[in-house]
């Protein structure tokens, strides 16, 4: 007899399809340990973050008007008046994901230019341990 498709599982906090899966993820997270322990030997203690979620500003909400629907017993003129206010929402929408996106993709930059100085650094202390060692 078959076992159903998807079974839930005690041991695993999540709706796992079958043992292949189960092995999946036991090997990917054992994977996931031994490198942490492993870079876990050469690090020094991570310094305190400066800035946490509750001390970073709060992001500015759009300052878009939404429309008024006038209903469907609105007459011609006030439905063109509807759809160009609409198409300037949409538009003043955009601006502002367009905005949101580059102050994130400047903030993406950054950690990954601090991760990448990181990474550097500890190759560095790597090729210094591996030349004592020799």
């Amino acid at each position: 007899m078959r076992r159903p498709a998807t079974t839930y599982n005690a041991a695993f906090p999540f709706f796992v399809r079958d043992d292949f899966m189960k092995k999946l993820f036991l090997f990917i997270a054992l994977t996931f340990c031994a490198i942490g322990v492993s870079h876990a030997q050469n690090l020094a203690p991570a310094p305190a973050v400066a800035a946490t979620a509750a001390t970073l500003p709060p992001i500015p909400k759009p300052a878009c008007t939404k429309p008024d629907f006038p209903g469907r017993l609105a007459t011609d003129s006030q439905m063109r008046a509807f759809n160009k206010d609409i198409k300037a929402y949409l538009e003043c929408m955009k601006q502002y994901a367009t905005e949101q996106g580059a102050v994130a993709k400047s903030h993406t930059d950054a950690a990954n230019a601090a991760i990448d100085e990181y990474n550097a650094y500890v190759k560095e202390l790597q090729a210094l341990k591996d030349e004592a060692a020799k």
